[in-house]
């Protein structure tokens, strides 16, 4: 009997313990819980966009505001009432500027800003060893008016000096009836300014619009060039990444015979005949020795 009792006593003492663990992990959880969903504690204010800010925006006390922010995402890019003592005082005195476009809400970072040492602000927003250089398009050759400052185009040039390059190269032998030529000469360029205005928030090319381009001082040359031989037009990239050439499709070019198939035999139209696309000739299949299948799918080769 006082064996039964001891027994019942210790079981007694093992299960409070089990109940007061369980409830503690319990309550530790739950508190876990609670903190996660409580309001974080803004122990810093960062001065953010309160509106859309372009390129060339002049930062001042209408366009800007402060906002609480979590210190520990504070960073030394960003601008704090601690900064000084008057921080958008002194952004308005030292006339900064905006150099990559900030959308409403957007922190305001020390690297996106310029301080223009003249009135052109352009300077400060090429990146090191890069230039400016401005191309003549309209609508219709700049994806239709949709390029916008802040895109990445291909430029494309179309000309007609393939013929006089082919006549030299011939020494006067017969020639296919080649003309015009188009190719892409430059890829993924970004686009700075629209006739002269550098808001990626406003409308696109208009008739007659000047583009300006950031390329490298080769790129410059290239396009200088390019002007003088044939008009350019400019095509949008995706905002991810894309192939240049897709399936080996190049880099090449397209003449005027690859898109004309009439171009491509003159002597049939002379002669008054339909152009018909020749079918093609199916791939000869290669020469294999004698095989034998057996029952479980496995081919024997005979020899």
């Amino acid at each position: 009997m006082r064996t039964i009792v001891i027994g019942l006593i210790i079981a007694a003492v093992v299960l409070v313990g089990g109940t007061v663990y369980l409830l503690k992990n319990y309550l530790s959880t739950q508190e876990a819980s609670i903190a996660a969903l409580a309001p974080k504690e803004y122990a810093a204010s960062i001065l953010v966009a309160n509106a859309d800010l372009p390129i060339g925006t002049v930062i001042n006390a209408s366009n800007v505001s402060w906002q609480p922010w979590p210190e520990d995402g504070v960073t030394d890019e960003f601008i704090t009432e601690q900064s000084s003592k008057d921080p958008v005082g002194d952004l308005e005195k030292t006339r900064h500027v905006v150099r990559y476009s900030l959308s409403k809400g957007d922190p305001i970072l020390k690297r996106k800003l310029h301080t223009p040492a003249n009135a052109n602000f352009l300077p400060g927003t090429l990146k090191p060893g890069m230039r400016a250089a401005a191309i003549n398009v309209t609508q219709l050759s700049s994806s239709g008016g949709f390029v916008l400052p802040g895109d990445k185009v291909d430029v494309v040039l179309v000309n007609n000096l393939i013929k006089q390059v082919l006549v030299e190269k011939s020494g006067g032998s017969e020639l296919p009836m080649i003309n015009t030529m188009t190719e892409i000469i430059m890829e993924d360029v970004l686009v700075l300014a629209i006739n002269g205005n550098p808001n990626e928030f406003q409308a696109g090319v208009t008739p007659g619009g000047i583009v300006l381009l950031e390329v490298t001082p080769k790129g410059a040359e290239k396009l200088i060039t390019a002007q003088r031989m044939g008009p350019l037009s400019l095509l949008v990239r995706p905002l991810e990444g894309v192939e240049s050439y897709p399936n080996n499709e190049g880099p090449g070019y397209t003449t005027d015979i690859e898109v004309s198939p009439t171009l491509s035999k003159p002597g049939a139209v002379l002669a008054g005949k339909r152009i018909r696309e020749e079918p093609k000739k199916a791939a000869a299949k290669p020469a294999t020795a004698p095989a034998n299948t057996n029952s479980s799918g496995q081919i024997r080769i005979y020899q």
